[in-house]
C-alpha cells in the first residue's frame, strides 16, 4: 500500500520519498531563524526602508545576497528592488550598472562623427 502511495503521490508531481532531504535539527533552526527574518523585515518595511538607506553603500555581491534572502522565500519584486536600486549607485564596468550617457570609453569620443 505504501508503494502505491508513493507511485501514486509521484504521478502527481509529488515529490517521491527517496526525494526528500532530511535535515538537521541545526539546520531547520537556521531555516526558522532565516524565514522569521524575512518575515518580519517584509512585514515592517524595514526591508524596503533598507533598500533606499544602503543601495549606495552595498557592493555587487551584498546586494545579490541580500535580494537573495528574500528570493528565496518567494519575494521575487522585492529581490529585484534591491537589485535595480543598488545598480543606481553602480559605476561603469561594476555588475550591475546601466550603462548611459555617463558611461564613456576612455578610448572612444562618443561626440566624433565617424568618418
Amino acid at each position: 500500500m505504501r508503494t502505491f502511495i508513493r507511485s501514486l503521490f509521484g504521478r502527481l508531481g509529488y515529490v517521491k520519498a527517496s526525494e526528500v532531504v532530511t535535515i538537521s535539527e541545526d539546520q531547520a533552526e537556521q531555516l526558522r531563524a532565516a524565514e522569521a527574518f524575512v518575515e518580519n523585515w517584509t512585514n515592517s518595511g524595514l526591508a524596503s526602508t533598507l533598500i533606499e538607506d544602503y543601495t549606495c553603500t552595498l557592493g555587487c555581491s551584498e546586494a545579490e545576497t541580500y535580494a537573495d534572502v528574500f528570493r528565496a522565500f518567494g519575494y521575487y519584486v522585492l529581490a529585484e528592488d534591491i537589485v535595480h536600486d543598488h545598480a543606481e549607485y553602480d559605476e561603469c564596468g561594476d555588475a550591475h550598472h546601466i550603462c548611459g550617457l555617463d558611461c564613456i570609453v576612455d578610448d572612444e569620443d562618443p561626440f566624433e562623427l565617424a568618418a
